[in-house]
């Protein structure tokens, strides 16, 4: 693949949404590249997103342990292995805690941000974890970041991944070796980044 060329995955929300195939005059820029990743010599990670997986379960599809399978074929079985795998729902997250040391993330959503309070607003299908809504929690995202939420989430996450907006008020609680270690707004924890 030349140097600088784009790497370009379709996305589930943009299914159906083009009629570029219905064009002749695009045929000649259909393309397909394979990725050597085994020519790079350096470690490639991966982050994966277990997507809808209370859905997936219901329709008797459940991905975790195909994910874990997958993942083994790799050897990506451990803490240290260059693999993180996040959801944003808590379920499938508690289900894997005790079937695979890899890291896990537990994402944390909202439906909006409104300036005028500086908060993050919470709207269906933005407002909790699905699998929540399924057995009737009526608890909202915010929930997960008050230190009863981190403690909750410790015991099955190794971090977690807060929507953008609520990391400018957010208290990030680090989640290493099953400990809380720091109560330092998360906007102090980043390294600031000089553009000049």
């Amino acid at each position: 693949m030349p140097k600088g060329e784009p790497v370009f995955r379709p996305s589930q929300k943009c299914r159906g949404r083009s009629d570029v195939a219905s064009h002749p005059e695009f045929a000649s820029r259909k393309t397909t590249r394979m990725v050597d990743c085994a020519k790079v010599s350096r470690v490639v990670g991966v982050y994966p997103e277990t997507k809808h997986p209370t859905y997936h379960a219901d329709a008797n599809l459940k991905l975790e342990d195909r994910l874990l399978a997958i993942l083994g074929e790799y050897g990506y079985t451990r803490k240290d292995s260059p693999v993180i795998i996040q959801s944003f729902e808590v379920s499938n997250l508690q289900y894997l805690r005790p079937k695979t040391s890899v890291r896990l993330v537990q994402l944390v959503d909202g439906d909006d941000y409104d300036f005028k309070t500086g908060k993050v607003t919470f709207a269906a299908p933005f407002d909790r974890p699905y699998d929540w809504t399924k057995v009737g929690k009526t608890a909202l995202f915010d929930t997960m970041l008050t230190p009863a939420g981190l403690a909750e989430i410790k015991k099955y996450a190794d971090g977690v991944g807060p929507r953008r907006p609520s990391t400018s008020s957010f208290i990030a609680w680090v989640l290493t070796d099953s400990s809380l270690i720091s109560r330092t707004p998360l906007w102090r924890r980043v390294p600031r980044i000089s553009t000049s």
